[in-house]
């Protein structure tokens, strides 16, 4: 919705009276130029993640499915060498958010 408000150049004080209560400003980070593919693969999983609903409780992220990973790989055109190291790069990557997710709650 903040998106679609900006595109219809509303007013600063219009998107933030639409935000979400509790969300943070976005804050930049730096991204290393050997890390950059990787991030960008890390991103386009960002639908693919695997929930588990328990009987009782909230639905929690587990991971992401490693065909889900390598199909992404294929489709960004990761050369079949470099695709060992990025799987495991990103298996990190899917760790420390898990962690991140599991502290939110």
């Amino acid at each position: 919705m903040l998106a679609a408000l900006r595109a219809a150049g509303a007013q600063p004080e219009v998107i933030e009276a639409a935000r979400p209560a509790g969300a943070s400003q976005v804050q930049a980070f730096e991204v290393w130029p050997e890390n950059w593919a990787t991030l960008e693969a890390f991103l386009a999983l960002g639908r693919c993640w695997t929930w588990v609903a328990p009987a009782m409780g909230d639905a929690v992220r587990v991971g992401i499915a490693s065909a889900e990973i390598e199909s992404t790989l294929r489709l960004l055109r990761v050369k079949r060498r470099a695709r060992r190291e990025m799987f495991m790069e990103l298996r990190a990557m899917e760790q420390a958010a898990i962690e991140v997710f599991e502290n939110k709650g």
